[in-house]
């Protein structure tokens, strides 16, 4: 009998502590931000936490902001409630998108977004992100021999970064240009990919090459043809 009873009283306090773990709102997570290029840790990132980001019923809310420390870490504590939550991080010079591929259909496009989500139900998440150093492309196009009236050059330039495509190819057609701004964004630390092709009496000449993004200062494309 009295072992009945003590089996009885732990399986009712085993209940019950499953039962406080499930009703118990607090949820943690923690997470590193890095530089896409480098793999090192981000100092210095605003990371917001917000949650029901409908945008139809008012839009997200944010509910906790905090910066990364020395070590590209940082972390919230807070209670779950009934509505999505997700985790953003922003720095200057820096983009972040968080792209999600759909397994049972491989042959749909991935979705991107500037965000991730936490997952429901999940009391202590870990989360990485991976934000893309950001860098400015600035051509100047001048013409060797200024006889040449009939002479024209064409230039255009590729997105790098394929798996974000959102800028697409840049074309430009002219004589000369100083200062043309490749608008958008590429990636520091890697290469565009340009094609560009003069013509002159109906003949036609094309070059492909392409030029190391800078980050800390705007890349400069000097063309003379």
């Amino acid at each position: 009998m009295r072992r009945k009873l003590g089996a009885a009283l732990l399986v009712a306090l085993m209940l019950t502590s499953c039962e406080d773990s499930v009703l118990d709102p607090t949820t943690e997570v923690t997470g590193k931000v890095v530089d896409h290029v480098t793999n090192q840790p981000l100092s210095g990132v605003t990371v917001s936490l917000s949650e029901n980001d409908d945008v139809w019923l008012g839009g997200a809310r944010v509910i906790a902001e905090q910066q990364t420390d020395v070590n590209g870490n940082f972390g919230f504590t807070f209670e779950w409630k009934e509505s999505p939550y997700k985790i953003r991080v922003s720095k200057q010079k820096y983009t972040y998108h968080h792209v999600e591929y759909n397994e049972k259909f491989k042959n749909l496009p991935p979705v991107i977004t500037d965000y991730q989500e936490l997952e429901s139900l999940n009391k202590k998440q870990s989360l990485i992100f991976d934000m893309e150093p950001v860098g400015a492309l600035v051509v100047n196009i001048t013409k060797s021999q200024p006889q040449a009236s009939d002479s024209k050059l064409t230039i255009k330039f590729e997105n790098v970064n394929k798996a974000t495509p959102t800028v697409g190819p840049q074309v430009y057609t002219g004589n000369s240009i100083s200062g043309f701004y490749v608008g958008g964004y590429a990636i520091a630390g890697k290469y565009v990919r340009y094609i560009y092709t003069i013509e002159k009496s109906g003949i036609s000449q094309t070059t492909r090459d392409s030029v190391l993004i800078k980050h800390d200062v705007p890349t400069t494309l000097d063309i003379s043809y």
